[in-house]
């Protein structure tokens, strides 16, 4: 210690030190231009955590799942003026290289039946409306469709959501700068709310950006003010500022030179330094000032650094190392932070000793006496009342240790993300906005892995897809099935899975390369994801919801396919058929259980009429999609002629009975092959019928009316998978043919909520061992 007081002491060792402070000052001021910034709160997420990891997979498989949500609020959504700006505008925001795809309204596909047979694939919105009645026409199609309306478009047609998945690795703050640039040029008579974890971390590290720079002159402020109280020396106070100021300068640059960018925590990070920093400058100082009154500028120095250097070294060295102690967490901000503020700390420190004692060897720097002259005798006071009851201090002390750690141990660690913004701010502006139309901005994923072409498989997704809808705080689920539904809709008519694995497969294939539906299922058709959307930003409410979807999926058993041959198939298949009739009928009748709904299904139908299904029939005939059409009186005599041989009759009995009516031999080939192409139509036209008339017995046995068209037809189309081939029954000895995964940014966030208790007792743990280990030397 004392070789290295000597060289400050002496003034060629001042002058070096100096001088080399001075160009490490340059070379810092180089680099610390060029630090970057990231603000991308899921890099506060810890990366070897086994739910960021499984997040992450998911994330690069189904194409980004990081949504910026474009809300906007108008009066007419269908007008045609906003519908093409509302095209421009998703057309440019798609040709964005940090965009994975873009979905609105204006360029979703749609299907509907093709006149010559199978299905045709168009938009939903093929051309803009140019007048009223158009704009009518097309508002009766677009809400007519279930899957687009609460997801893409609100429920009273007043406002639409453009859905901009980042591509994986996206810059979140110049994603949404740029989304920015494109909507609200387009968009300046609309009310726009911005909403997904993009807008929200690019707004809270602006927001804490904007309030740091706000902030740090008032605590530098406060700083300055108390040194020059302290020394009344400007020179002595500038002195402590820029050695703290360098050292503040030296963990910057070393950040710029590591290529490590700037974050939120990092952000607050010369405000600590200056707090904590120049506290070091300030003793060494204040001692100085304290010796130099009575000693001349060399030996005032020389005795500063004997007598004070080492304890202002041992404070530095332990500070220090309870910044260093974050290196022991796993969430790579935090550990970056410790690790550069501790940089920063030690800069400052070594500059205390060094720096500032040579510029007041170099400088002369007179002495004076510190402090007010009420402050120190009021302190001295103080201590010795504490000395004289020093007992009952103790024992108040450690009450107040007992109390604390009660209420420590009460902290809430979970990750509420409404937390992070005000009341009126954009991102509670676009939640609210969000769950009002569009059942939240949060999502939860399931992962599951099956056999996507097996209609039981989709049935059972169907199914827990139903279950999770009834939850609290669930805004939409959105799975495989609903598509697939939609396609059977254009083919066949009905709204629901199909039958066979053969249909499910013709059905995919319209599918193919949809951007939209390669979020809902690999092209494999061997993993698919129900997004559930949720409509609270409460972390306790998202945790309740995360523990009630385990629940049910955890209760998910093992099954076996089989066909419908037994009293057990046919019972296990009733139970799917009435808890799917409990999921139609949730808005009508809440309260209705499955065993009420069994109960309602063996209601004895009325017979259905014959006239209706041989209208059915007829209607298939003469239309385009017939093999052999016919006039409208043949048809009408043919369609008849089938629909009395009853629901299932077998070719032969077709082909005789249209034979009859046509009035020509049963080998002639029109004949066979009117029969043959009736004969798919007449089972389907049976099959609604009979579904009809089981939904008025429904209906009537659960004491129901009043029922509108849209819940009558999906209770028909329900009651149709009475008729499916197959079912699962629960089989414990069965492999597992769904395996389910839940996942998404809640499922994150618990994890990381999980981490932060582990974290801390690492860091504590860490911190505690190398301060007793730097204590015990300085003070052996």
């Amino acid at each position: 210690m004392e070789r290295f007081v000597s060289i400050v002491v002496d003034k060629r060792g001042a002058w070096a030190i100096v001088v080399l402070v001075a160009l490490l000052t340059v070379v810092c001021l180089g680099f610390a231009g060029q630090i970057q910034e990231e603000n991308d709160l899921l890099a506060f997420l810890p990366q070897d955590n086994p739910d960021i990891e499984r997040f992450q997979s998911i994330n690069k498989e189904f194409g980004g799942l990081d949504a910026a949500l474009i809300g906007i609020e108008t009066d007419d959504v269908f007008d045609g003026a906003f519908l093409k700006r509302l095209k421009t505008v998703t057309r440019q925001l798609t040709d964005l290289p940090q965009l994975d795809h873009v979905i609105s309204i204006s360029n979703m596909q749609d299907f509907a039946p093709d006149p010559m047979g199978g299905i045709r694939t168009e938009m939903l919105i093929p051309t803009i409306p140019q007048t009223p009645a158009e704009s009518a026409a097309l508002k009766a199609q677009v809400m007519s469709r279930g899957i687009v309306v609460g997801s893409l478009i609100s429920e009273d047609a007043g406002a639409v959501l453009l859905v901009a998945m980042s591509a994986y690795g996206a810059d979140p703050q110049k994603l949404t700068e740029e989304i920015r640039g494109i909507v609200e040029p387009e968009f300046t008579d609309a009310k726009l709310y911005w909403g997904g974890s993009p807008f929200i971390s690019t707004y809270i590290f602006q927001a804490t950006k904007a309030d740091l720079a706000r902030l740090s002159p008032w605590a530098v402020g406060a700083i300055v003010f108390i040194m020059l109280l302290a020394f009344r020396d400007v020179v002595g106070t500038v002195l402590g500022l820029v050695s703290t100021g360098i050292g503040i300068l030296v963990s910057r640059a070393l950040m710029a030179a590591l290529g490590i960018p700037l974050n939120i925590v990092l952000g607050s990070m010369p405000i600590i330094l200056f707090a904590v920093g120049s506290a070091y400058s300030i003793h060494i100082l204040a001692r100085y000032q304290s010796h130099a009154l009575v000693h001349p500028c060399p030996e005032a120095v020389r005795r500063t650094l004997l007598g004070t250097g080492p304890t202002v070294l041992t404070a530095g060295l332990t500070t220090a190392v309870g910044m260093l102690s974050f290196a022991a967490m796993d969430i790579e901000p935090l550990r970056i932070f410790g690790v550069f503020t501790a940089v920063g700390i030690l800069a400052t420190l070594g500059l205390s000793l060094t720096f500032v004692p040579a510029v007041i060897r170099l400088v002369g720097l007179k002495g004076r006496q510190t402090g007010g002259s009420w402050f120190g005798p009021l302190l001295a006071r103080l201590s010795m009342r504490v000395r004289a009851h020093r007992r009952v201090v103790g024992v108040l002390l450690a009450v107040i240790a007992v109390v604390g750690v009660g209420f420590a141990g009460q902290v809430d660690s979970r990750v509420d993300q409404s937390a992070f913004y005000s009341e009126g701010s954009p991102p509670d502006l676009g939640e609210r906005f969000l769950q009002t139309h569009f059942g939240g901005s949060q999502f939860i994923q399931l992962l599951v892995e099956t056999d996507l072409r097996e209609p039981v498989h989709l049935r059972r997704i169907r199914r827990m897809g139903e279950r999770i809808g009834r939850l609290q705080h669930v805004g939409q689920v959105q799975h495989i099935g609903l598509p697939v539904g939609l396609l059977n809709e254009a083919m066949e008519g009905q709204r629901r899975i199909p039958d066979s694995r053969a249909k499910v497969e013709t059905l995919y294939g319209f599918l193919t390369g949809n951007p939209a539906v390669r979020q809902l299922a690999n092209e494999e058709r061997s993993r698919a994801l129900m997004h559930i959307s949720v409509n609270t930003t409460r972390a306790v409410e998202i945790e309740s919801l995360l523990a009630e979807i385990e629940g049910l999926v955890a209760a998910e058993k093992a099954f076996r396919v089989v066909t419908m041959d037994g009293a057990g198939a046919v019972l296990a298949l009733r139970r799917d058929v009435a808890e799917h009739v409990r999921a139609v009928l949730r808005e009508v009748s809440p309260s209705l259980t499955v065993e009420q709904a069994l109960v309602a299904l063996d209601a004895p139908p009325s017979p259905p009429s014959l006239r209706e299904i041989a209208r059915s029939v007829r209607a298939y005939l003469t239309g385009a999609e017939a093999l052999v059409p016919l006039e409208e009186a043949t048809a009408g005599h043919v369609a008849h002629a089938v629909v009395a041989l009853g629901p299932e009759p077998n070719g032969d009995d077709l082909i005789a009975a249209v034979a009859t009516v046509l009035d020509r031999p049963s080998a002639d080939l029109e004949v066979q092959d009117i029969a043959w192409s009736v004969g798919t139509p007449l089972e389907e036209a049976w099959a609604e019928k009979n579904a009809s008339a089981r939904k008025d017995a429904v209906v009537g046995a659960l004491g129901l009316s009043g029922l509108d068209s849209g819940v009558s037809r999906s209770l028909s189309t329900a009651l149709l998978d009475l008729n499916a081939a197959d079912v699962g029954i629960d089989d414990p000895t069965a492999a597992a043919a769904l395996s389910w995964t839940v996942s998404g940014v809640p499922v994150m966030h618990r994890g990381l909520s999980d981490s932060v208790t582990a974290n801390q007792f690492r860091s504590l743990g860490f911190a505690l061992g190398l301060v007793t280990l730097i204590l015990s030397v300085a003070f052996r």
